[in-house]
């Protein structure tokens, strides 16, 4: 025998900077290549779907390698592998499982084939179990297993289960393959595996890179102060070193100059739904989760306007059922119901499909785009005026409307849905319903006669000349312009009943709506008006004032010809054709022609009058 010396590796711990020793250690296993054979069966045969789809390879690749389990785990927290040494008085040693030590007794007794007086050592190892197999037994244990308790006949299995990707074999193969041993049948028939939550700019969320994103700073808030401190308090425990300590607070002050916006649960729960989860990751932005702490606002003011409204009608209004006034309902309430039956039909749909992405859209879309910009701003003036029978009508709307709202959105946003729920069982006294998340879910089936898809079609090409009317009306240089539409025979007619909302929502003095087939009409010659095209089939012309038309047109024509300067110098530079290649001189060549091409459109349009026989002028918009 000799000592020679060797290279080797010693392994550190990060934290502490103790040298570590390996050390072999008799530890418990499990067997699991039948298990993992029916796991893998369960998902062939179409017992357990797992979504997305490409998660089965994943499934596939884990339990056909499948090795023996170790569940021993060297801790002083977790729950103790029920194993009991047991030795007897010739000191033979045998191991027996048992959730008691006087069970443990009572099998070694056997076993041995002895008296249980003559079991005279008895030891529960002191390992604990891993917390993977710990975390299996979840889907039953919770409910009194192995007793056959009401709650886990009535409970399980589960009907999905909804988890990360990153713990596909860890957790859910675990979960299926002891669920299937202990309880002869799959804990769950469904899993919807979201993706991995990396920062803003696509990074894995680490403590030393300080780009990590508490989901309880973002709830409650947190000051950069404050953020600063846990991150000192970190590299105190040992979790960081110094560089990486110096590195994560600058990471912490680049990304969150102010702390992180106290943005509330619901509010980080719709930031997430937005996304698609499903993806292999999942770029988390904190201004995602402020955007939605002003959507759950709008909401709430939004509530606060129908309440204002339902005063009016009394202290006590009674809203009147929707299939009783269905004739009297006007074209913006037949809307407004058939776009919340679209809402109904995609929620329902996007929930058990599992493409919550689409869900989160469709909450967007119907409060704020239909709801509050375009519904509640047309009936501020029966709200103003009092206009009794329209308020009536349009309060009954709203009160089914709001309702179903939240009643759709409870599972996303249940503390806000819950909050307006009560204020309004409270004041309305409808006490039907003692909570929003015990009340029934809307059906597509229930709400498909308000489904009107070509009324829908028609608002969207109207809503689509508001549009185009507010953004002229930005630049015409007037507070309440006058306005008219010339667009074709068939949609005119729509278009001329939703001009007085057009014009409320536009914020106009008057709109005038003509057809094809309209006499020839001259708007008032002492007005100068500005053109915008909405699209083939329908054009605007908006009064303006005509100089600050004139003002803007010359000004995008000054940037215009400096832009053409700068790239006809440096076209002209010596080493330019040096510097570029042959494409790149093209693609400058094609921008000078384009610009020209523009700047002569604007001086023809800014040094007269389009019509020399009429007594009005007309001239293009410059943000056309």
């Amino acid at each position: 025998r000799s000592r020679l010396p060797y290279a080797t590796t010693v392994p550190v711990c990060s934290r502490s900077g103790d040298l570590l020793d390996f050390r072999l250690k008799p530890q418990f296993f499990l067997r699991l290549e039948r298990l993992a054979q029916e796991a893998l069966q369960a998902v062939e045969g179409g017992e357990l779907v797992l979504e997305p789809d490409h998660c089965r390879k994943a499934w596939l690749e884990w339990l056909t390698k499948t090795e023996d389990w170790c569940i021993s785990r060297q801790l002083w927290w977790g729950h103790q592998i029920p194993a009991y040494r047991v030795l007897n008085a010739d000191s033979e040693e045998v191991w027996v499982s048992a959730a008691t030590a006087q069970e443990a007794a009572t099998k070694a007794a056997v076993k041995l084939g002895v008296e249980r007086e003559d079991v005279l050592h008895l030891r529960q190892d002191e390992d604990v179990l891993d917390t993977w197999f710990s975390s299996a037994l979840f889907p039953f244990s919770v409910f009194g297993w192995p007793q056959n308790t009401c709650s886990l006949h009535h409970f399980y299995p589960l009907s999905l289960m909804e988890t990360g990707q990153d713990i596909l074999f860890f957790w859910v193969a675990r979960m299926v393959m002891l669920g299937k041993e202990l309880t002869q049948q799959l804990p769950f028939t469904k899993v919807l595996l979201h993706g991995m939550i990396r920062d803003s700019e696509g990074r894995k969320m680490s403590k030393s890179l300080g780009n990590v994103l508490d989901p309880l700073d973002i709830i409650d808030g947190k000051s950069i102060q404050d953020m600063e401190a846990a991150t000192y308090d970190l590299h105190r425990r040992g979790y960081i070193g110094r560089e990486e300590l110096y590195t994560a607070l600058k990471s912490q002050r680049k990304a969150f100059p102010n702390g992180v916006t106290k943005c509330g649960s619901d509010a980080l729960r719709l930031a997430l739904l937005l996304y698609d989860v499903t993806a292999t990751n999942v770029n988390f932005q904190m201004k995602d989760a402020v955007y939605w702490l002003h959507f759950c606002n709008k909401l709430w003011q939004a509530t606060r306007f129908f309440l204002s409204a339902a005063e009016k009608l009394g202290s006590s209004p009674q809203f009147i059922p929707l299939l009783q006034i269905q004739s009297q309902l006007s074209v913006i309430d037949r809307w407004l119901l058939s776009c919340l039956a679209h809402f109904v039909s995609t929620c329902n749909n996007s929930l058990s499909s599992g493409r919550l992405h689409h869900f989160a859209a469709a909450i967007q879309t119907f409060v704020v785009a239909q709801l509050c910009d375009v519904y509640l701003e047309s009936m501020k003036a029966a709200v103003w005026e009092s206009r009794t029978s329209e308020l009536e009508r349009t309060c009954s709307v709203l009160w089914v409307a709001v309702g179903t709202t939240l009643r759709l959105m409870a599972p996303a946003a249940p503390f806000l849905c819950e909050e307006i729920h009560q204020r309004l069982s409270a004041v309305f006294g409808d006490k039907n319903i003692a909570s929003i998340c015990t009340a029934p879910y809307p059906t597509t089936q229930q709400w498909s006669l308000w489904r009107a898809e070509d009324l829908e079609h028609r608002m969207q090409r109207t809503l689509a000349i508001v549009s185009s009317l507010r953004s002229a009306r930005l630049s015409c240089g007037l507070k309440q312009p006058r306005a008219f539409i010339k667009m074709e025979d068939e949609n005119a007619d729509f278009v001329r009943q939703l001009a007085p909302t057009m014009c409320h929502l536009a914020k106009l003095q008057e709109l005038t709506v003509l057809s094809s087939t309209t006499l020839p009409w001259d708007p008032p010659s002492e007005a100068h008006w500005t053109r915008a095209m909405v699209n083939s089939s329908a054009d605007i012309y908006i009064e303006t004032n005509k100089e600050v038309v004139q003002m803007a047109l010359q000004q995008r024509l000054e940037k215009l010809l400096n832009k053409v300067n700068f790239l006809e110098r440096r076209q002209s530079h010596p080493r330019y054709r040096f510097q570029n290649s042959a494409a790149e001189q093209a693609t400058h060549t094609e921008q000078i022609v384009n610009l020209k091409k523009e700047i002569a459109m604007l001086q023809e349009h800014s040094t007269g009058a389009i019509s020399k026989d009429k007594e009005w002028h007309k001239v293009d918009s410059p943000c056309e």
